[in-house]
Parts: structure tokens; sequence; C-alpha cells
């Protein structure tokens, strides 16, 4: 029975090991999503930004813009490329990344044709019940499993003091000729008491309780720890999916405003200070957004990782998709 326990064990160790690596993938995989998407809109606010540069440099041509307004233009404009070039480097590394986390060949960067905004719908989350969910996690049912094990050795170390006790039985005939055969049968039994051996027997089975109390306690340790991780997964991953929405508003909000500043900084209307802010405003509010939809993901795939999620798990989510 105690092997059994352990045996089992072992394999809730191996659950725990895929559930690791399987976090190690998709976290990979969100970022090169991630990465990919970020890319393009710094790509979208560059080619905003140098035509910004180019509106303040013939504004100041013009005599209508200071040289400050014009080199800041310029400046903001050589930060976009370079914000560009630098998400390129991370993209090729993540990309390359996610080749390595894959297991195959990795010389070539992965690229992965994907949809924040697709993927987000697909997205459902429920209440969650932490007590029941802890219950079922992989290092939680590894300690029980270790614990029934402990218990098993004391069931164990208590049957050498037992006394054993052995029976026999008999029954065939006897007889000198065929003729004369009569039945006989015998009845045996002898009891065996190790009284030599108690004290070692004795001190066998306080270790073995004193193993299993301590597994007892560590079970109940790890449940109640696997409730505490449940909960921290399950918060940022919530807050994660309402904040998108949020996110997106204040995305409309900022791009609504840069195109009306832009217009009024282009006739003169407002200063430069206040085109700055809204341009500003804007690019910030696209790269958060981009940033929310990566991050319930990632909140996404860490809940999953806390509840014990495996490979074979996300296979099978494929296979009946």
């Amino acid at each position: 029975m105690k092997a059994r326990k352990n045996l089992e064990a072992v394999q809730l160790a191996y659950i725990e090991t895929s559930a690791d690596v399987r976090y190690q993938l998709r976290s990979a995989y969100i970022n090169v999503i991630r990465f990919q998407r970020l890319f393009q809109t710094n790509q979208l606010i560059y080619q905003r930004r140098k035509q910004n540069a180019e509106l303040v440099r013939l504004r100041y041509e013009a005599g209508r813009e200071n040289v400050g307004s014009a080199l800041r233009a310029e400046a903001i404009a050589e930060q976009a490329a370079f914000d560009v070039r630098q998400t390129g480097r991370l993209l090729e590394s993540e990309a390359l990344r996610l080749a390595r986390e894959s297991g195959g060949e990795f010389v070539i960067p992965i690229r992965i044709e994907d949809d924040l905004e697709k993927m987000l719908g697909e997205v459902r989350l429920a209440e969650a019940d932490y007590v029941v969910l802890a219950e079922r996690t992989p290092t939680v049912l590894r300690i029980v499993k270790t614990a029934e094990a402990a218990k098993a050795a004391v069931l164990s170390a208590q049957s050498d003091v037992w006394p054993q006790v052995n029976g026999t039985y008999d029954y065939g005939y006897t007889g000198d000729r065929a003729e004369h055969l009569r039945d006989k049968s015998s009845l045996g039994l002898s009891v065996t008491v190790p009284f030599f051996e108690g004290g070692k027997n004795v001190a066998a089975i306080r270790k073995a309780k004193s193993d299993y109390d301590a597994a007892k306690k560590a079970a109940q340790s790890a449940r109640d720890e696997a409730i505490a991780a449940l909960a921290a997964a399950w918060v940022p991953y919530k807050d994660a999916i309402e904040s998108v929405e949020v996110k997106k508003k204040f995305l409309d909000a900022a791009q609504k405003r840069a195109e009306i500043i832009r217009a009024e900084y282009t006739t003169g209307l407002v200063n430069f200070t206040d085109f700055d802010a809204a341009e500003q405003e804007n690019a910030n509010a696209e790269k958060e957004y981009v940033e929310s939809l990566a991050r319930v993901f990632t909140q996404k795939a860490n809940w999953e990782k806390t509840q014990g999620a495996t490979l074979e798990d996300a296979y099978d989510e494929i296979q009946n998709q």
C-alpha cells in the first residue's frame, strides 16, 4: 500500500512538471504575439511622428513655430524610430525563445498568425471556488499521497508488534490396505508474540506516527497555500480582462482628441505644447491597449498553471476545438 501511494505521488510530481512546461511555453507564445503587435503599433507611431516632425519643421521655416519645438519634434521622431528597432530585436529574441521552448530546431525565429482581440473573444472566466480547486492541484494531491503513504507505514510498523496466529489443517486417509483406509485429519494452531523485539518495534511505530503527523500538517499547509495562490492568480486575471475595455475607451478618446488637435495645430488654433501632449497621449494609449490585451493571456497562463493545467490538457483542448 505504501509503495502504491508513493508511486501515485511520483505520477503527480510529473503532472507538476508538465504544468510548469506548459506555462513556460504559453508565456513564450504570448510574448511573441505581444511583440508582433507592439512592432506594428510602433511602426504606425513612427510614421505619425515623422509626419509631425515635418509639419513642425515647415511651420518653423514659415516663422510660425520656434526652433525648440522643431528640434523636439525631430527628437521624438528619432525616439519612435528607435522604439521600432528595439521592439524588432525583442521580437526576434522572444521568437527564438519560443522555438527553443517548443523543443525543436530554433535557428529560425517563429512567427505566429494570431490576433489578440480574436483570442480575447474566446476567454471565459467563471467565479472560482478556491477550496475545491486547491484540493485538485497536483502539488496538494502529491503531498496528500505522501501523507497516505506515511499512514500505511504506521500500519506496517504496528503490524510488527501484533501477535501472529498461524493455523494448519490436514485431511486425508490412512491404512495398510485400500480396503482398510480410514479418515485422518489434524488441526494445528500457533501464536507468535514478538516479546524480545518489543522496544525496537515500539520505536519504529513512534517514528512512523511522527512522520505521518508531519505529513498531515504538510498536506494541510499545502492546501492552505494553494488556496492563497489561487486567489492571488485569479484576481489579476479578472482585473486584466476588465481593464481591456477601459484601455480601449482611453484609446478611442486619445485618437479622437489627437485628430482634433492636429487639425487645430495645423491652422494655428493651438500651440505646440498642446499638440505634443495630445500626440504623446495617443501613442501611450495605443501601447497600453496592446499591453492590456497581452496581460490577459499572461494572467490566464498563470491562472492555469496555478491550477495545475498540463501539456496533455492543452492537447485535449486543441483536439476538442
